[in-house]
This record gives structure tokens, C-alpha cells and sequence, in this order.
């Protein structure tokens, strides 16, 4: 694999004959940041570390780097992340809240269910309600 922000310039066909920048060495956490982590991350470590890079380009926003972990934390179905991604469901973005009600629902079990009843009590926005009806269901199968 690459070298984050490197390996798109030096696949790219219309770099052909550039130097490939073999200095640049973007930290491990950059590359795979623990998936539970990214939601403890601050303004200002998003700032000093992932906003200046291609995927901070790209996302643009904290918000969507734990939106996807939150979708990557429901595909692998561990049930460590259910007590992380019930606090994102207690008080995170609007966004990332719905994702993890969807990943709470795709773990399972009763300690999920149970999260997503009573968020499904309290939660005041639309969307992420509907999103933690459906989680609800799904955590029962």
C-alpha cells in the first residue's frame, strides 16, 4: 500500500517520469487510526493531524471521519464498540449519530437494543429517530 498523500501522485498516469517522494512517512495513527478513538478525538487533534491531509481534504470535517468509523465499527460487529457508540448516540453530531444507531442496531444484542430504546425516547431529530426505529429492529434479530 501507499504512502497516504504520495501514492495518488505517484499512481497517477499523467505523473509519469516524477520523482516519487520517498521522505514523506505519514504517522501510523494517520494512516489506520483505531476506529473507538476517533471518537474521542478533540477540534485540535483533527486539526494538527487529519485536516491537512487527504482524507481531512476530502472529509472535510471530523464529523465524517466518525461517521465512517462508526459504519466500519457496525461491519465488524464487535461488541466493545457498543458502549462508545452509545455515547455518540447520546451526544454526538446529528450525522454521526444516526451511524451509530445503524451500527448499534447491526451489533446486536441487548445491551445495543437497550441503548437504542432509550435513545429512541429522546432524541429530538427527525432522522436519526427513524434511523434508531430501524436500528431497534434490527438489533433483534
Amino acid at each position: 500500500m501507499g504512502e497516504g498523500c504520495t501514492s495518488c501522485r505517484d499512481a497517477c498516469p499523467k505523473n509519469r517520469g516524477i520523482k516519487p517522494i520517498v521522505v514523506f512517512r505519514p504517522p501510523r495513527e494517520l494512516l489506520h487510526p483505531s476506529l473507538l478513538d476517533v471518537f474521542a478525538m478533540t477540534d485540535e487533534q483533527w486539526e494538527s493531524g487529519y485536516a491537512a491531509t487527504l482524507m481531512g481534504f476530502f472529509l472535510m470535517d471530523k464529523k465524517y471521519l466518525q461517521r465512517n468509523a462508526a459504519i466500519g465499527l457496525g461491519n465488524f460487529r464487535d461488541e466493545r464498540a457498543v458502549p462508545v457508540l452509545a455515547r455518540v448516540l447520546d451526544r454526538g453530531d446529528e450525522a454521526v449519530r444516526a451511524y451509530a444507531a445503524w451500527a448499534l442496531g447491526n451489533i446486536g444484542g441487548r445491551t445495543a437494543a437497550a441503548h437504542l430504546s432509550a435513545a429512541g425516547d429522546r432524541e429530538g431529530n427527525a432522522q436519526v429517530r427513524e434511523e434508531i426505529g430501524l436500528a431497534r429492529e434490527a438489533a433483534r434479530r
